[in-house]
């Protein structure tokens, strides 16, 4: 039997590029009851108690990779993670906690609530805060807003710095808190 080269590697091409699942219908190895009646399982955020916090999702255009996506006060938003860090600036392969951003404000000493600037958001925009050990996403109100001063920020954990940004236009004032770390204690794992 003469073997033809091109047929052959035709084939195993299509047989490496299709996944597994799609040759597993009788419930063969790669494909569960749940992935043949629900869909595919998806990752999802859990807190430190095994509480769903909910579906892990991508955030490509934020400067944070991933989050959690929960609904608050009706307003679908999109909470970032990052990887938890010991004393020792060791990064954790399981852990996560809140991730918090650099804030602005519109005090001369980063009090009271942030104002919003996350122009990349898909969902509602937030910023979260952390202080201490409690973490607060700050959600945006409904629109944004024509003009605000911005008179400091927080690069740094506990740290605040005086700067004079008049009239910024296209941001968000604070529209509700969450405490994040009231309901879903850290660290965070994600899993199945």
């Amino acid at each position: 039997m003469k073997l033809d080269l091109r047929k052959l590697s035709c084939v195993l091409l299509v047989l490496l590029t299709v996944p597994s699942k799609t040759f597993a219908h009788d419930g063969g190895v790669g494909e569960s009851d749940r992935d043949r009646h629900d869909g595919p399982r998806k990752l999802r955020v859990f807190d430190s108690r095994g509480i769903v916090v909910g579906p892990l999702v991508d955030a490509p255009f934020s400067s944070f990779s991933s989050g959690a996506l929960i609904t608050v006060n009706g307003a679908n938003v999109v909470v970032p993670i990052r990887r938890m860090t010991d004393s020792g600036g060791h990064v954790s392969s399981t852990q996560y906690a809140w991730a918090e951003g650099k804030p602005w404000y519109s005090t001369t000493d980063c009090s009271g609530p942030p104002v919003i600037i996350d122009t990349f958001a898909v969902l509602r925009p937030l910023e979260v805060v952390r202080r201490g050990t409690d973490v607060t996403a700050y959600i945006a109100s409904d629109t944004d807003t024509a003009s605000v001063d911005l008179r400091s920020y927080s690069d740094a954990k506990d740290r605040c710095s005086a700067y004079d940004l008049p009239g910024v236009g296209g941001v968000w004032m604070t529209g509700f808190a969450y405490s994040l770390t009231q309901y879903f204690l850290e660290p965070l794992t994600v899993h199945y």
